[in-house]
């Protein structure tokens, strides 16, 4: 399996316990586009079309998410292939922008938000392996 993976402003990596990491370069706007460029880099991350995988999205660097982002979120193109998100936040705008999300959207998977990865890895290993 490849471990890492940099498609537009976003960095995709799967560490030793198989869980996929997401960040973003600084002042990301995330698109529509992106975001599909964003699963075909899991794709080729895992190997698989039919991975499923916990996600920890570290978000403090986006500056915004278009409305189509927004709408992804809830459908079967997300929710196939994930089990889990631990969304990381850090500034006021990255958890407006996490809050804005979910209680818009309302994923179909579990998704927290955490100020730091080792917290966050360890909900999703805690309750969802």
């Amino acid at each position: 399996m490849k471990k890492s993976i940099q498609v537009n402003d976003s960095f995709l990596r799967v560490d030793e316990d198989s869980i996929l990491h997401v960040e973003f370069s600084p002042d990301s706007y995330h698109t529509l586009q992106k975001a599909l460029d964003n699963l075909e880099a899991e794709k080729r991350l895992f190997k698989d079309d039919h991975y499923y995988c916990l996600t920890i999205m570290d978000i403090r660097n986006v500056v915004g998410v278009s409305k189509e982002v927004r709408g992804l979120a809830k459908t079967d193109a997300i929710t196939k292939n994930h089990e889990a998100f631990a969304i990381i936040v850090g500034s006021i705008l990255s958890r407006l922008i996490a809050n804005f999300f979910l209680g818009i959207n309302k994923p179909k998977v579990p998704v927290k938000l955490f100020e730091n990865k080792a917290t966050a890895k360890n909900w999703l290993i805690s309750n969802f392996r």
